[in-house]
């Protein structure tokens, strides 16, 4: 998961500009006289009042993204993440994009003048956000992606259309489920993905297709990576035991988009396994699969599911 790092106030003129445009905000809606419907939700940083229409919002926890779209909530401007997923491409037209999470100030969220802001709980600059504007502060991997989709309906009282999804993809995964599971039978698969010194192996409950396989078509996955993975979801491999996590079906995409993955694809012991020497490896794109929202998942169902069922 990308972090944002800790940003700073360099000037006294910032902190300034953060009170001022707070305080203007507030006169506003009082010269106004109008008022704004909310929706009080308990937050991992408190209580928060939410907009229950709001127009822009800010999005610094770019993996929610799609859930939000699902839900019908316009996204203002989130991170570079959501544009770069082949899934998730078609919903970006006039978000703005912040580029790298990494380095995302203050003065920018300021500049976009927003009326709530959805950020990691474990930002850095979370302080400084939640005196911007009402800010949700939401623990990633917490919630399987089911009950997170609940959550952010309770957050903006459309809990109907996140269980309205739902009860429709529980009717797409049965309706699948059982031709994969004939095609697959006993057969086990494993997701590895490769840095530049060691391999990332995944359960579920953090995209990379996990949910669909492990969770929703009940595929198993090696023995030894169910033990490997059960305290964290993931855990990292060093390159010689590879094989012993390694299924009859693997589910592979470098790390990041910075890496080739070679350290792991060019070695013997990659060509050896016996997934790879059957041609049961199955590439997936390393950004789209990093989400595990309603809209991703459903292309993930899509793709591997073709996968499996073609074999």
């Amino acid at each position: 998961m990308k972090q944002i790092h800790k940003w700073s106030f360099g000037t006294f003129a910032l902190s300034a500009l953060v009170l001022a445009a707070c305080g203007n905000g507030a006169d506003e809606q009082n010269d106004s006289g109008s008022t704004t419907e909310t929706i009080p939700y308990e937050a991992m940083n408190g209580m928060q009042e939410i907009p229950a229409n709001p127009e822009r919002v800010v999005l610094l926890a770019d993996v929610y993204f799609g859930y939000l779209q699902e839900l019908g909530i316009d996204v203002a401007a989130t991170t570079d993440y959501v544009f770069e997923s082949p899934f998730l491409e078609d919903y970006t037209e006039g978000v703005e994009n912040l580029g790298d999470a990494n380095t995302v100030s203050v003065e920018q969220v300021l500049e976009l003048d927003p009326d709530l802001i959805i950020a990691y709980g474990s930002s850095e600059i979370l302080d400084q956000l939640e005196s911007i504007t009402t800010t949700v502060a939401v623990d990633y991997a917490s919630l399987g992606y089911k009950d997170q989709l609940m959550e952010f309906g309770e957050m903006f009282g459309r809990e109907e259309a996140a269980q309205s999804w739902i009860d429709e993809w529980d009717a797409q995964v049965e309706g699948l489920k059982p031709d994969v599971q004939a095609a697959v039978g006993d057969g086990t698969i494993s997701i590895l993905q490769p840095t530049d010194s060691d391999v990332y192996l995944y359960g579920s409950g953090w995209g990379r297709g996990g949910e669909i396989m492990y969770e929703e078509l009940d595929l198993m996955m090696p023995e030894a990576a169910v033990e490997a993975v059960e305290n964290d979801g993931y855990n990292n491999l060093s390159l010689e035991v590879v094989p012993d996590y390694a299924g009859d079906y693997i589910l592979t995409a470098p790390w990041t988009v910075n890496m080739d993955g070679n350290f792991l694809y060019e070695s013997s012991i990659w060509e050896g396994l016996e997934a790879v020497e059957n041609d049961r490896v199955f590439e997936m794109d390393p950004i789209g699969y990093y989400f595990n929202d309603p809209i991703s998942v459903e292309q993930h169902l899509n793709e591997i599911t073709e996968f499996l069922l073609n074999q």
